[in-house]
């Protein structure tokens, strides 16, 4: 199933990194660095050789890269009766697709992103894998092989409702928080 094919649809969200203090820290550090090494350069007394040149450079090359990660990422997320299709872009090239056959346990919850799991975006943890852009609400889905995989929501009553008639009609296990 692809993000693009409606049928079947019961949920679907797209997020997008946009809380300012995340491109205050992402953006705003690294450009601060650009800045003092452009003052360094313009500096009279300066001598501006090949490994100033370097720096400069790389340094704002990383902040356009930073600034175009940033801006692109985005977490989208589809449920259908099928299953669970998800794309972190622009890390993943294609969407990934969980079929609820593989599904042991789904339950939407309330999560500690930094303690859980280090943070936001594509994160690993004690807890498993996380994808996720802000807020501490997601879909947590336990695979029959045991591995965690939790998508973060901005919908979590919407999401919750999916959970509870996927439940209802035998496609998946859940608990309620």
């Amino acid at each position: 199933m692809s993000l693009d094919d409606d049928s079947k649809v019961l949920f679907t969200e797209t997020q997008r990194v946009r809380q300012k203090w995340i491109w205050c820290l992402a953006v705003g550090i690294p450009s601060l660095v650009v800045i003092i090494l452009i003052l360094n350069v313009l500096r009279p007394e300066s001598e501006i050789n090949s490994d100033t040149l370097i720096s400069l450079t790389v340094s704002i090359a990383l902040v356009v890269l930073i600034s175009y990660l940033l801006w692109h990422a985005r977490l989208d997320t589809v449920i259908d009766l099928e299953g669970l299709t998800y794309r972190f872009a622009p890390f993943h090239r294609s969407p990934r697709h969980i079929s609820w056959d593989n599904v042991s346990v789904a339950v939407v919850r309330q999560y500690r992103p930094i303690v859980e799991y280090g943070g936001w975006g594509l994160r690993w943890g004690f807890s498993g894998l996380a994808y996720n852009v802000s807020g501490n609400m997601g879909l947590q889905i336990e695979l029959r092989n045991g591995r965690r995989i939790l998508i973060g929501t901005q919908k979590p009553e919407e999401i919750k409702r999916v959970v509870t008639k996927l439940r209802e009609s035998g496609k998946i296990s859940a608990t309620e928080d």
